[in-house]
């Protein structure tokens, strides 16, 4: 009799506390229903944010091209991708010391280089040749799909100066042309791209954060498949609501003054700014499938990709002016990958060109590096 009502015991005891949580839930959820929204700063508000673009610390996850992305490309590594996120938000190296002198990648996904084997993307290879040559160096990737230079200035100042690197290398090009031509600004309402968000303060969003909190925390693994396989499908259109803006009065005067703050803060800590010029195929003839979507999006803004193409190049011309005239390191990767067969779309490295990049980065931080007997 005893070891049958033991268990009935705790069955009852059981049952009675989850109806408890239950009337808790519903008692909480009912005064959030009927409590008044206040919209004044003192009780209630709108808190604001600055939007840190980057990837979640400590996540790890795998990517891999749908047939859609890989119909508008050509020599793209094949296969899954694994991606592992350290505790500050980069894409980890692997390296596990700290203790070591810092260089940080700052960029979009042309830094980021998430097509491609986690041992092949760049940032990981320089610090790899670079320890071969005997430089006790850990390099940092902070490059983020869509991020420009504005979003790095960002990442530089919250998360990058902390670290006290002693070089910051900046490439920066398309993403920011693709901001200021569709949105005319940095400073806008892009729900993806645009610098400050709102953070609606009230009961009822304070209870649903809370609720999808505890609901990520319970189904993580689920969540994490469906993030695996949703992945690399194509996202809506970030620039939707633009695309047919008419004007095409591009302010590239923003660009330089973004590149600008980035090194002239870099410099104020006393880190070494390092600018790269972004490789590209956007040169004429233009034909061939990695310019047909380019093109499409373009033909909605009455806009051309040979104009593109040469806005494209005033932004690199404009890193070249600005490394002169602030006196600032200068890698040219834009006149040394010439060779098609390194990217597999306008912009985007594979692996073979992601191994060419790393030689030629590493080469020229080795011999800075000599020079000030790092």
């Amino acid at each position: 009799m005893w070891s049958y009502v033991r268990p009935m015991k705790a069955k009852t005891l059981l049952i009675n506390f989850l109806i408890f949580l239950t009337l808790i839930f519903l008692l909480e959820l009912s005064a959030g229903l009927f409590l008044k929204e206040d919209n004044s700063n003192e009780f209630q508000g709108i808190k604001r944010c600055i939007q840190l673009r980057e990837h979640e610390p400590g996540k790890k996850f795998i990517v891999q091209p749908d047939s859609v992305y890989k119909a508008f490309t050509e020599n793209l590594d094949t296969g899954t991708f694994n991606v592992l996120i350290d505790k500050h938000g980069f894409i980890s190296n692997h390296s596990i010391s700290e203790e070591k002198d810092k260089v940080i990648f700052f960029g979009g996904s042309t830094t980021e280089c998430l097509y491609m084997p986690d041992t092949l993307r760049f940032p990981y290879l320089v610090e790899k040749r670079l320890g071969e040559r005997g430089y006790n160096v850990k390099v940092y990737n902070s490059g983020v799909s869509g991020n420009n230079s504005m979003h790095s200035l960002n990442n530089l100042i919250n998360k990058g100066i902390p670290l006290n690197p002693k070089y910051c290398v900046l490439m920066h090009n398309i993403n920011d042309l693709n901001i200021l031509l569709y949105e005319g600004s940095y400073f806008n309402d892009n729900p993806s791209k645009k610098l400050v968000m709102d953070m609606p303060q009230s009961a009822k969003a304070n209870l649903k954060g809370s609720l999808l909190l505890v609901i990520q925390n319970i189904f993580s693994n689920t969540i994490s498949l469906i993030k695996q396989n949703s992945y690399s499908k194509n996202p809506r259109d970030e620039f939707e609501k633009t695309r047919n803006n008419t004007t095409n009065n591009l302010k590239s005067e923003l660009y330089s003054k973004s590149i600008r703050t980035f090194i002239q803060t870099c410099k104020n800590f006393n880190i070494q700014p390092i600018l790269v010029t972004q490789f590209n195929r956007l040169s004429p003839p233009f034909n061939g499938i990695i310019y047909e979507n380019p093109k499409n999006k373009l033909k909605h803004k009455g806009h051309s990709i040979e104009k593109y193409s040469e806005q494209y190049k005033s932004f690199n011309d404009t890193i070249r002016a600005i490394s002169l005239r602030e006196n600032t390191k200068l890698i040219d990767l834009d006149s040394l990958v010439k060779e098609n067969n390194m990217l597999y779309d306008v912009c985007h490295l594979n692996s073979s060109g992601s191994l060419f990049v790393s030689k030629i980065i590493s080469d020229s931080l080795s011999n800075w590096m000599e020079k000030n007997n790092i």
